[in-house]
């Protein structure tokens, strides 16, 4: 699992997720995927597919599902929303709250650290092949999962 990306401020831009996540994507794909075939799936956040964003990810040849080809809702192919809910109630358990933006990302790395990686990998497993179709016969192939 990669290490988590914290943003100061309300939301994603463009800027820094080009200067600074784009990076470690193309590192993670080198790191753990070298020499496979992989397609890069951003959710549908606005910074992801700005074209600043999209030229990068073309630059570094990382093949990325197209907006046109990304279902807003698609819990069978996005486990990571799953994920992430499991992560928000472990560090939400027994009514905490973050008295500082320090303390909250300690307690997401803590948490983290904690995750079954099992159910992570369960999550996660057939994962490759609904991508590749949504990615080769757009979103419609969902109706076939």
């Amino acid at each position: 699992m990669s290490d988590p990306v914290f943003v100061e401020g309300n939301a994603m831009n463009e800027d820094f997720y080009e200067k600074n996540c784009i990076p470690l994507v193309k590192k993670f794909i080198t790191i753990h995927h070298r020499g496979k075939k992989v397609i890069f799936w951003p959710d549908l956040a606005t910074a992801h597919y700005k074209t600043s964003v999209t030229k990068k990810l073309k630059e570094l040849k990382i093949p990325t599902v197209a907006r046109a080809h990304n279902p807003p809702a698609a819990p069978q192919i996005r486990p990571i929303e799953r994920l992430w809910s499991h992560l928000k109630q472990a560090v939400y358990e027994g009514d905490w709250e973050a008295e500082t933006a320090g303390a909250l990302k300690r307690r997401i790395r803590a948490k983290l650290k904690k995750l079954d990686l099992n159910m992570v990998q369960n999550l996660m497993r057939g994962v490759k092949t609904k991508v590749r179709r949504v990615s080769d016969g757009g979103h419609e192939t969902l109706l076939r999962l």
